[in-house]
C-alpha cells in the first residue's frame, strides 16, 4: 500500500521509507517474539503455498493480483472516501476474501513485510524475491491505475 500511495502521488518518498522501514522492522520482530515466546516454528507462519512450491512465479503473479485488488479497495473505501464510515469494513471483508480465496496457493500474504518477518527468522528467503516482485509490482500498478486513471472525481 505504501508504493502504491507513493505512486498516486499522495505521500512523499521520505514518509514512504519511513513507513518501510518500520513495517519490516516490525514483521521481523514479530516473528522473532513469535519464536521466542511460544517457541513455535517460525517456518509454520511463512507465507507459502502449494503455487509457491510448484511454481514460485506463478506465485508471486497471483500475489500480484491480490494486492492490486486490495489496495483498490483501500483507494475506493479509505483514500476516496467512497465506504464512508464502513471503510474499515469493506477493507476487511476484501482482506478475508482474499486470504480464503490464496491462503492454500500463496499464503496469501499481500504483504512485503508479512513475507520478509517469517522468511527471514525461518531462514528460507528462496520465495521472498519472486514474491516482492509480485507485491511490489501490484502495488506500483494499482497506485498508477489510481494516480493516474482514476482519481477521487471519477
Amino acid at each position: 500500500m505504501t508504493l502504491a500511495l507513493l505512486v498516486a502521488r499522495q505521500i512523499d518518498l521520505a514518509k514512504a521509507v519511513g513507513y518501510w522501514l518500520v513495517q519490516f522492522a516490525g514483521a521481523i520482530l514479530a516473528a522473532l517474539l513469535i519464536q521466542f515466546f511460544i517457541g513455535a516454528q517460525v517456518a509454520d507462519g511463512q507465507t507459502i503455498g502449494t503455487l509457491t512450491r510448484t511454481d514460485v512465479w506463478r506465485a508471486a503473479l497471483f500475489e500480484a493480483v491480490q494486492v492490486f485488488l486490495l489496495v483498490s479497495a483501500i483507494f475506493h473505501a479509505a483514500v476516496y472516501g467512497r465506504a464512508g464510515n464502513h471503510a474499515g469494513l469493506a477493507i476487511g471483508f476484501t482482506l478475508a476474501a482474499l486470504i480464503l480465496m490464496g491462503g492454500v496457493y500463496t499464503g496469501a500474504s499481500i504483504n512485503p513485510a508479512r513475507t520478509l518477518g517469517p522468511a527471514l527468522v525461518a531462514g528460507d528467503l528462496s520465495y521472498v524475491l519472486p514474491y516482492f516482485v509480485g507485491l511490489f509490482g501490484g502495488g506500483a500498478l494499482a497506485g498508477w491505475v489510481h494516480g493516474y486513471l482514476f482519481t477521487d472525481e471519477t
